[in-house]
């Protein structure tokens, strides 16, 4: 169910490590309401997004975690924070290049993904949708 995505960007580290530190927060720090409809009732979930840079000078990171409340059955221990649901890392490369390894729990979290690489890309500004999962 996992999956695994790594790219080659024309930006220097700082640049892809500034835009990690810039956009996850911005964007994936966030709380969504769900409310789903069947069997005559209806079930409420609220997931709570977090987003964590840290950033070296040989590896930026960028790790996503979703923490659930509500009509939900959570398998096992949850981390502190909730379940990691993405993970980016980022190192340079020589001629002022980086490399960028993307890590998503499932095809739900395709959006984040495609949002992180564009980030790193340069060719991304905006945030993703979450509620398009």
């Amino acid at each position: 169910m996992g999956k695994m995505q790594s790219l080659e960007v024309n930006r220097s580290y700082r640049e892809v490590a500034r835009s990690f530190q810039t956009k996850a927060p911005q964007c994936l720090n966030l709380t969504l309401r769900t409310t789903e409809h069947g069997g005559g009732s209806a079930s409420n979930v609220v997931e709570t997004f977090r987003a964590n840079v840290l950033v070296t000078e040989e590896r930026a990171e960028v790790h996503l975690q979703d923490h659930m409340r509500g009509n939900v059955i959570i398998p096992g221990k949850e981390p502190a924070g909730g379940f990691y649901v993405v993970i980016a890392d980022a190192v340079p490369l020589p001629g002022n290049r980086t490399k960028v390894d993307i890590y998503s729990a499932s095809r739900a979290f395709d959006v984040v993904a495609k949002a992180i690489a564009g980030w790193a890309e340069g060719s991304v500004t905006g945030c993703p949708d979450l509620t398009k999962r």
